[in-house]
């Protein structure tokens, strides 16, 4: 359900700014694999969730993930918004 991935998402902000950010991290990718599921695309979701989970795993000090999550996020971005 693309909603559930919403509130998971959100609720992972809320992580990030308590500065958990293991668990952000793992709400963000609960997150995404609901998106991933969905029927409908949800591409803007996906992508601003895909930051978030890039931005957590930069605090974690996970640079690698983090630099594939920012790609992805970059992927669907211009996929969705252009250039």
């Amino acid at each position: 359900d693309p909603n559930l991935a919403i509130a998971l998402a959100n609720s992972a902000i809320v992580d990030h700014r308590r500065e958990d950010f293991a668990a952000a991290r793992e709400r963000n990718q609960r997150a995404l694999r609901l998106f991933e599921a969905a029927d409908e695309p949800a591409d803007a979701e996906r992508a601003m969730t895909y930051a978030n989970l890039a931005r957590s795993l930069q605090e974690l000090g996970r640079f690698d993930e983090a630099e594939q999550a920012y790609s992805r996020f970059a992927e669907l971005a211009r996929r969705t918004y252009g250039e």
